[in-house]
């Protein structure tokens, strides 16, 4: 959801217990509404090494961290249902841009409209008793209309006020500007990124961070630690409802997206 994306506090106390993770979920759409989506996931062995030797997780102190990799390869193989009608296809092991181990997975669709954006949960377990890094929100609702130019369009998904939702608007000392920043290193390389691809050239489209040459879309990127550097995001971020419609405006390093309340469009053909 995307008003979860945007609470700071509920993705750190996760992140924390859990190490970086880098995941991205990109759909890759024809004209004639079928394609593929593919999702990404990569995970900082060595927090979990880490965590494993302080007894964080797995059996105890000097305890080996338990394989955590593995766990993020069942959840890709078994996330086919978050996205909708879809078909897993393949699963490939694969390494980021820091050299996080990862993996890439591919599922199948015959019709956009039955599709969704989201994140998979990450069950973060390995044997060890740990945590889980939650996914499965839907982020973007897809309507995909056929026709020479095809359209596709992204519904935000926006949930109503929940009650017990936290404020961090409140006098928490864990998300002062100093701890934040302390924690920036910590999470270096956390980021969630959806990213759409049309097979096929861009007539029309009112998404602001568009490439027309590659045919892609990027519908939202968050890097978490660049954002825990930056008192201003992490306070407008942080909120109990956050002003959606504001923070897209604003130019925040670590942070794009689009107005949620405008659904995004592109025609192409």
């Amino acid at each position: 959801m995307i008003k979860k994306i945007f609470l700071l506090p509920l993705l750190l106390g996760t992140l924390l217990f859990t190490g970086c993770i880098e995941s991205g979920t990109m759909l890759v759409v024809n004209t004639d509404g079928s394609g593929t989506i593919i999702a990404r996931a990569f995970m900082n062995t060595q927090v979990m090494e880490g965590f494993g030797g302080l007894g964080g997780l797995g059996e105890g102190a000097g305890a080996p961290a338990p394989d955590m990799t593995a766990s993020l390869k069942a959840s890709l193989e078994g996330a086919a249902e978050i996205f909708g009608e879809v078909k897993f296809e393949s699963i490939k092991e694969v390494k980021n841009k820091l050299g996080w181990k990862g993996y890439e997975a591919t599922y199948s669709f015959t019709d956009a409209n039955k599709v969704r954006m989201a994140s998979p949960d990450v069950e973060m377990d390995g044997g060890g008793g740990g945590p889980e890094m939650e996914g499965g929100d839907t982020i973007y609702d897809i309507k995909f209309s056929p026709g020479n130019p095809a359209t596709i369009e992204f519904i935000a998904d926006i949930p109503e006020e929940e009650d017990d939702a936290p404020d961090a608007g409140g006098e928490d000392e864990a998300f002062e500007p100093q701890m934040m920043a302390m924690m920036a290193p910590m999470l270096k390389g956390m980021r969630v990124s959806y990213l759409v691809k049309v097979n096929g050239k861009i007539t029309e489209s009112n998404g602001k961070y568009l490439n027309k040459e590659s045919g892609t879309l990027l519908l939202m990127d968050m890097q978490v630690d660049k954002l825990l550097t930056n008192p201003d995001a992490a306070k407008l971020m942080g909120g109990k409802t956050p002003d959606f419609k504001e923070l897209s405006k604003k130019e925040i390093p670590g942070l794009k997206f689009h107005n949620p309340e405008e659904n995004v469009k592109i025609s192409f053909k």
